[in-house]
């Protein structure tokens, strides 16, 4: 597996989440033809938005100076609450 830090973590977790904000909110102005595709796209990004997130709860301790994935989606939407 390939070495990444936590706060390169910390802004791929919130880029990602951004972009799923981005694409829920083209649902509601695509066309039938585009909800199939922005459907897929989106289970894409939330598949990589749990990789992250498990990746960042398990390298994070709180003595790192970065904030707790809690703290990181403070305000977001935490779609797969512990």
């Amino acid at each position: 597996m390939a070495e990444i830090t936590l706060s390169a973590l910390s802004v791929c977790i919130q880029a990602v989440d951004d972009l799923i904000i981005k694409y829920d909110d083209l649902l509601t102005s695509g066309t039938e033809e585009d909800l199939n595709d922005l459907q897929m796209i989106i289970l894409s990004y939330e598949k990589i938005a749990l990789e992250l997130k498990k990746a960042y709860k398990k390298e994070w301790e709180p003595t790192i100076n970065l904030p707790s994935y809690e703290e990181l989606m403070e305000g977001r939407q935490d779609r797969w609450s512990d």
